[in-house]
C-alpha cells in the first residue's frame, strides 16, 4: 500500500484541499506534498495529525488494505525478555483495526531495515 496515495484518496473524498491539511494539521505544505508524492513516508505521529485532519481514524487510512489480514496467533511461542512481554501485553489491548495497523507498520519497517 502507498500511503501517499491513500492520503491522498482519503483528502480528495473527504473534498479537502493540501492547504486545508496544513492548517489543520500544522503539518508543512511541503511535506504534505512530498508525502502525497512518494517522495516521504510520515511518521506515526505525523500520521495520526493527518488522520485528525482528514476526520477519521488512523485505522480507516488502512482499512481497505486491512480488512483481509487476520491477526497472527503464536503457535509455539519462544522465552521472550521483559521489554518483548511488555509490547505483547500493550498490543493484546489494542483494538483489532489498531493491532492490524500496528502489524503493517512493522512489517514496513522490518522490510526497510532489511533492504536498506
Amino acid at each position: 500500500m502507498d500511503i501517499g496515495k491513500q492520503l491522498r484518496k482519503v483528502r480528495i473524498e473527504k473534498e479537502l484541499s493540501q492547504t486545508d491539511i496544513v492548517r489543520r494539521s500544522g503539518i508543512t505544505s511541503t511535506y504534505v506534498s512530498r508525502v502525497e508524492c512518494g517522495r516521504k513516508v510520515p511518521s506515526l505521529k505525523v500520521l495520526e495529525r493527518w488522520a485528525q485532519a482528514l476526520e477519521v481514524t488512523l485505522s480507516e487510512l488502512f482499512s481497505d488494505h486491512f480488512s483481509q489480514l487476520p491477526i497472527p496467533k503464536p503457535i509455539n511461542p519462544e522465552p521472550v525478555d521483559r521489554a518483548t512481554l511488555e509490547l505483547l501485553r500493550l498490543f493484546n489491548q489494542l483494538p483489532g483495526e489498531d493491532r492490524k495497523l500496528l502489524l503493517f507498520l512493522a512489517r514496513k519497517m522490518a522490510s526497510a531495515k532489511l533492504s536498506g
